[in-house]
């Protein structure tokens, strides 16, 4: 049994599928020329990306090439049921996004932190423990320079203040510290009032 070869041929207008062993029109569809392009750039946009095959899924969530930069995390979980198609496909909207249109509509990782931890800390945290701040600022020499130097003079210079607080900083990025919202509320208080 020999494989049937057919051609589709389009137009604006319509959409002709040819029979290749007989030579003649086999199905002629009129086209709706604002879907059919929607259709087309959106085959497009992910054929650029790799991901052919979601065009059928997103075509039956009614997504055109259109939507794409209004399409919200949620509505690409309500398109896109499998996960790893989903994160991809997020991914790579998100790349397009940014490179095409100079749009950057993610939420900035301080402000997803910030969502994430509400303003009570756990007790784990090392600014609840007094001797822990002293601790930590006691383990650099600047620390203990200026621990010294609060000492003789009862308080500390605006510089002072700033070399406590890069001390801390460096803890949070070296040992990867958790800190809270209201973990800075108390750090502050601590240091404006040495």
């Amino acid at each position: 049994m020999a494989n049937k070869l057919n051609l589709i041929n389009y137009t604006e207008e319509l959409i002709d599928v040819i029979d290749m062993q007989d030579s003649c029109i086999i199905n002629s569809v009129e086209v709706d020329s604002e879907n059919f392009n929607e259709e087309i750039d959106l085959q497009q946009f992910l054929q650029t990306i790799n991901m052919e095959s979601l065009f059928e899924t997103l075509k039956a969530a009614n997504v055109t090439y259109r939507s794409l930069p209004y399409i919200t995390n949620a509505d690409l979980t309500e398109a896109i049921p499998h996960l790893g198609l989903r994160a991809e496909f997020r991914s790579k909207l998100v790349t397009w996004r940014k490179t095409e249109l100079g749009v950057d509509n993610e939420p900035s990782k301080v402000q997803l932190w910030i969502d994430n931890n509400d303003d009570t800390s756990p007790s784990s945290s090392f600014i609840n423990n007094k001797n822990d701040l002293k601790t930590l600022i006691n383990s650099s020499p600047k620390g203990r320079d200026i621990i010294k130097y609060a000492a003789e003079s009862q308080k500390l210079t605006c510089q002072q203040r700033e070399d406590i607080v890069n001390i801390i900083i460096k803890d949070v990025i070296y040992k990867n510290t958790v800190l809270y919202p209201n973990d800075f509320q108390k750090l502050t208080a601590e240091i404006c009032s040495s």
